[in-house]
This record gives structure tokens, sequence and C-alpha cells, in this order.
């Protein structure tokens, strides 16, 4: 039984649940969901190789665990980002790494959707925004990045983070006041946020 391109995660997953010997159902939901993974590691500020292995321990966790996903009662894709959070999370207890951004290139090809600008009534261009966006507290930049970039609900955001929906409207909220700030600062002597809106 092979799967289609059109169908949902879940019905993959559900197919899969069925009959675990039918790995490459299992390696569809995997392929999906590699480069997605991948970014969302490196927004976490973990380095480009590190965040290779993070995925694939998160791959592993999901096979090992399975059996675990009710596709009738979850998402496949907030159950996913859930268990790679965790996982980069571990990766930083292991490194004792604090939870800070690497000054490196992790935004290298990454489009911010023009949605984000509208959002904030920011008429900048990308550059300034992604600067931006680093400089802002893992706390903050995680829910804003699962909303903005990979398009989560707030409710999907709770499920991966483990917080409730107040709580990350309560953050994606003050995650751009201090976008916002943070953006101001960097224009000082060229032009107030004011000015460019």
């Amino acid at each position: 039984m092979k799967s289609k391109a059109q169908d949902s995660d879940e019905v993959i997953a559900e197919m899969f649940l069925k009959d675990l010997s039918n790995l490459s159902l299992f390696e569809d939901l995997l392929i999906r969901y590699e480069q997605k993974l991948l970014r969302y590691v490196r927004s976490l500020g973990i380095e480009q190789n590190l965040a290779h292995d993070v995925v694939q321990d998160s791959f592993i966790k999901a096979y090992r665990n399975i059996r675990s996903f009710n596709p009738k009662k979850g998402k496949w894709s907030s159950w996913i980002y859930r268990i790679t959070h965790n996982a980069a999370m571990d990766s930083f207890k292991k490194q004792k790494k604090d939870l800070t951004v690497d000054e490196d290139a992790w935004w290298d090809g990454i489009a911010v959707p023009e949605t984000i600008s509208e959002e904030l009534n920011i008429k900048l261009n990308n550059e300034n925004l992604i600067k931006g966006l680093k400089k802002v507290d893992l706390k903050y930049r995680e829910p804003l990045m699962l909303y903005y970039l990979e398009a989560k609900s707030y409710k999907e955001v709770g499920e991966i983070l483990r917080l409730p929906t107040a709580t990350v409207s309560t953050r994606i909220k003050r995650g751009k006041d201090k976008l916002k700030d943070v953006i101001n600062e960097q224009l000082k002597g060229s032009a107030s946020m004011e000015e460019v809106i």
C-alpha cells in the first residue's frame, strides 16, 4: 500500500500504524518534514551539523514511539515538532550551551513571509527583520518562528511548546513588541520605526 502525494500526514501515519512493516510510509512523512524541522532547529540557534543530528534523533524517537501517535486526536506536524523541540532542548543541555542564537548564517536561504511584515506594520526588508529576530529571546522567538515561518496555529504552537494557548498568544504579542523595539534600535540614526511605517 503506497501513499499518495495528496494524502494528509495523518492518513499516511494511520496507514503506517496499520502496517508497521511498510517503512516507505514512514519515509514519506520524514521526507515531508526533514527540511522544515532542520529550519526550525537552526532557528533555535543550533549549528548546522548538530541540527542534522537533532532531526535524525527526532525521527528515531518518532519511529520508536509511533504507537503513541493517534491520528484521530492530533496532527502529525504538532507531534513531530514536539519531539524535535524536546530533542533540541536535550541537545542544549548536553552541550551546556546558552540558549542564544549563534551569529552564523542560520537564516541563509529562509524567506520570511510577507505576512509577518504586514502583521507588524513594518515596511522593512527581510534583512532587517532577520537581524531583529536573532536578537529576540528564545522564549519569544520560538513561538514567533512556529507561528509565522512554520505556519502553526496558536493551538499547535501550544501543543509543541506545551503551553496554554493564552500563553502562546501573550508570547507572540510580546515577541512582536520586542522585535519592534530591536528594529527601532537598529534603525536609530537612519530612520525611526514611525518614519518607516
